[in-house]
């Protein structure tokens, strides 16, 4: 499962486009062409929310590569 913190409005989401790239592949590559919408998410002094889906990609890619 892929669930992202801090980045949503309304809290908490499953991630279920890079669940199915990672149950296909688990690797790091496997959500490289992946992009996170950017609707619903947080904009503030910190990031825009195009900012915070990319940072969620990246995380996510991290997050990956850590656990292989």
């Amino acid at each position: 499962r892929v669930a992202v913190t801090g980045a949503s409005e309304e809290g908490v989401f499953r991630w279920s486009e890079a669940e199915a790239a990672l149950g296909a592949n688990f690797s790091a590559d496997a959500i490289g062409e992946l992009t996170l919408d950017s609707e619903g998410l947080i904009a503030d002094l910190h990031g825009t929310k195009e900012y915070r889906a990319h940072l969620v990609g990246v995380m996510t890619k991290r997050a990956v590569a850590a656990a292989v």
